[in-house]
């Protein structure tokens, strides 16, 4: 058998505490291609597909498995970055005071709801008793 790099190594170590074994050499090139592209240490990769195992019912370590895993993770990761994208668009969209009460001072978005605060009645407060719960 050959002798495994640091990553391989780790990566057989961090998938064996979730209870996956890297047992066959194509996994072991799958996990460390996998780390690379999607940017994740062996004990994240670990941690992420335990994670996407359980979700799915999973119990084995396959190939394919692996592959949908990938699809799943680079679909969630974009659809992160397209978040970020946007609510940073509207972060700055923000400093233009079109979507703040500037004059209020306290930055928070214009509502055509009035806030409206339970406070007990004069009434509830001379007998005792509460009627707002």
């Amino acid at each position: 058998k050959e002798t495994m790099t640091t990553i391989e190594s780790e990566l057989a170590e961090q998938f064996e505490q979730v209870n996956y074994f890297l047992d066959k050499t194509e996994l072991i090139t799958t996990c460390v291609s996998l780390c690379g592209e999607l940017g994740l240490s062996p004990e994240a990769l670990a941690g992420e597909f335990d994670a996407w195992a359980l979700g799915k019912d999973i119990e084995d370590l396959t190939l394919e498995h692996l592959a949908e895993f990938k699809k799943d993770l680079q679909y969630r990761k974009q659809r992160e970055m397209k978040k970020k994208q946007h609510s940073s668009s509207r972060s700055s969209g923000a400093s233009s005071g079109s979507s703040t009460n500037r004059a209020s001072g306290f930055g928070r978005p214009l509502s055509s709801q009035p806030v409206v605060k339970s406070e007990p009645d004069l009434f509830s407060q001379q007998l005792g008793v509460d009627l707002g719960s």
